[in-house]
């Protein structure tokens, strides 16, 4: 088979290589991971090194964890768009992955998919006509420059119950990226708001994405569904620029995918979807 351990690379997020070792050495199947940890914010250079360097035609990914940062899938299929396999289980997954796409290969729907690239005003999006710009480097395409003046992005905002089908979704979100000089403290943000109060926030930084200025990157951020207060609690999404040294972003995409429905077991606040 083309999916011979030779064809495969991967890495495996962990507690212990013994997880791993055991199953391998009890099927005599020798696969060499690049790591047996990869469970903070900090290693997404290091496993976008991995995959930029990777030469096989598949990926393996493989978690068993507390903690499993979620866009790390989005980061290989940057480099290993399709998703031929996967298995999921309560508190872990596998997935393997493919560079070029099979014969008969179909792409899973999204269940909500939103991409703004700042051309013309988009619903669930706010709009901020001082804060966009083209450049000579740019012809004809419009992007955000975000500084101290204009520390906030366009917003994407809509009610959970929109984008969520189940408790157990994913929402993905992933933003173009330029440090035209310096790399500065900016935060690509997901907050889940009910009565005007946040009550749960994520945030992902840029430089966990971007190794040098004066270059664009992808930045890559995603959350399963929180523990839901309302069938009116509201999603938000926006780059937000800390510090105010100038950074430029473009083709700003949110969307979601159905998640691992055994991961944490049955939840209460499904029932604020289905209402």
């Amino acid at each position: 088979s083309e999916k011979n351990k030779e064809n495969i690379s991967g890495i495996v997020n962990i507690p212990d290589p013994y997880y791993i070792d055991y199953y391998l050495n009890k099927f005599n199947s020798p696969i060499a991971f690049a790591g047996y940890r990869c469970d903070s914010k900090n290693d997404m250079l290091r496993i976008d090194s991995i995959l930029k360097s990777s030469s096989t035609p598949y990926f393996l990914y493989a978690w068993i964890t507390l903690y499993n940062p979620t866009e790390i899938l989005s980061l290989i299929r940057s480099y290993f768009p399709f998703v031929i396999h996967k298995e999921w289980y309560m508190a872990a997954e596998i997935y393997l992955f493919a560079k070029e796409k099979p014969q008969g290969y179909t792409e899973p729907d999204a269940l909500f998919n939103s991409r703004n690239d700042f051309e013309i005003p988009l619903p669930y999006w706010t709009t901020c006509d001082s804060c966009l710009t083209e450049d000579t480097a740019f012809p004809g395409k419009h992007y955000a420059i975000l500084n101290a003046q204009f520390p906030f992005s366009p917003t994407f905002s809509t009610t959970s119950k929109e984008v969520f089908k189940s408790v157990n979704d994913i929402i993905f979100t992933s933003v173009s990226g330029f440090f035209p000089v310096e790399k500065g403290e900016v935060k690509l943000c997901i907050a889940f708001e009910n009565q005007g109060a946040t009550y749960e926030w994520h945030d992902m930084d840029f430089r966990h994405f971007i190794s040098e200025s004066n270059q664009w990157s992808k930045v890559y951020f995603a959350c399963r569904a929180p523990e839901l207060i309302s069938n009116n609690d509201l999603v938000k999404i926006f780059v937000w620029n800390i510090k105010g040294a100038d950074v430029f972003i473009d083709d700003f995409h949110v969307w979601v995918e159905k998640g691992n429905p055994v991961i944490y077991g049955t939840r209460d606040d499904q029932k604020f979807l289905d209402e």
